[in-house]
């Protein structure tokens, strides 16, 4: 229900272009030229940005010299994709090129023309070599409830092992999911986990850390929990709640664990780093919040996860700013109706990347004292 615009769509339909230009297109050699210009118009709003692994609201980055870059490849782009538009029968790869193009066209001019909605945030997100500008909407649940009672004659089957939270009463319900997603009239099965936790885990919270708001809690965690690492037969995930955490723990420790190999997001593609990990088979990784789900290494390959803190998400995160600000305007309270239910998901999201088989045996390391308190 919103939109996105990446750097990486752009440079795939340059890149694929290229490709196509140079075996269905070699009489055109201003394809190659259009090419160029769209990819110096990326890299130029790219620069313009500033540093990698920001969360900006729209408001907060498009000023008079940004928006003439956002015009300037619009431009391009339009250049481009008029350009494929006389080559699109000639192949299925310069057809494809010539709609994606289309598409993107359509999404930058939103960006670039368009003011934003009320009931939506537009945001851009930084990385290290690109960008992604997005609207978001604040609330889905008439949307998509909308969507389910066009679509009646189907089954819908939502299943997550961190869709339930528990309640007031202390039993689990589906409550939030459901609001979330307007479904007033779902019907709710809630299965055991096939894993005996008991017998297979062991849950450990460092006794005497610093309060997570001083400046001295990350070296307070790091300290209590570097025995455990060196300790640790096994692989261990370190996952941390911010990029400065991680790479401030990763220069700590740099010259400590010298039999293990430190593996950090970033460094290689997730799936490579993944792969890394599996074979040493003893290695540490610290990543942030997208290793935090859909990792799945079974054994002691994997052994140990360590959590820096409750994964609060940052409240001058765009897309969580304007949900507080929306909430608070309709009467709820954000800190239990918002941040505590997302950072329950998180941290069960998190905490389940230890034990993934029912042979599995583990560690699982909370560094708040907040849980405890």
């Amino acid at each position: 229900y919103g939109r996105r615009l990446t750097s990486r769509q752009l440079m795939e339909i340059c890149r694929d272009t290229e490709l196509e230009a140079l075996t269905n297109a070699k009489d055109d050699r201003q394809l190659s030229v259009a090419v160029r210009r769209v990819e110096g118009a990326v890299n130029e709003i790219r620069l313009s940005l500033g540093e990698s692994g920001q969360k900006k609201n729209w408001q907060q980055i498009v000023n008079p010299q940004r928006k003439q870059l956002l015009a300037e490849l619009k431009k391009e782009l339009g250049a481009l994709h008029s350009r494929l538009e006389r080559h699109a029968s000639r192949s299925k790869g310069l057809d494809s090129c010539h709609k994606r193009a289309e598409e993107c066209l359509h999404t930058l001019a939103f960006f670039s023309d368009k003011d934003q909605e009320m009931t939506a945030v537009r945001w851009v997100e930084t990385y290290r070599q690109g960008f992604a500008m997005m609207e978001t909407p604040l609330d889905v649940s008439k949307a998509f409830a909308q969507s389910c009672r066009e679509q009646s004659t189907r089954s819908w089957v939502f299943t997550s092992a961190t869709i339930t939270q528990a309640s007031s009463k202390g039993a689990s319900d589906f409550k939030h999911f459901k609001e979330r997603l307007g479904l007033d009239e779902a019907r709710e099965l809630e299965l055991p986990s096939p894993f005996d936790y008991d017998a297979q885990a062991l849950l450990h919270i460092p006794r005497g850390l610093a309060d997570p708001r001083s400046k001295d809690f990350i070296n307070s965690w790091q300290k209590a929990v570097l025995p455990i690492v060196e300790a640790n037969p096994g692989g261990t995930f370190v996952l941390f709640t911010s990029y400065s955490a991680m790479h401030q723990v990763q220069e700590l420790w740099k010259d400590k664990l010298l039999d293990k190999t430190v593996l950090m997001q970033g460094e290689k593609p997730k799936n490579q780093l993944i792969e890394d990990f599996r074979e040493e088979g003893n290695a540490v990784l610290l990543a942030t919040s997208s290793f935090w789900e859909g990792v799945d290494v079974k054994g002691l390959a994997l052994s140990c996860v360590i959590i820096d803190k409750l994964p609060f998400a940052a409240p001058d995160e765009p897309l969580i700013e304007a949900k507080i600000q929306a909430m608070r305007k309709s009467g709820k309270n954000p800190f239990f109706d918002l941040q505590i239910p997302e950072a329950i998901i998180a941290l069960k999201q998190g905490a389940g990347r230890l034990i993934r088989d029912q042979n599995d045996r583990g560690v699982l390391v909370l560094c708040d004292p907040r849980l405890i308190a």
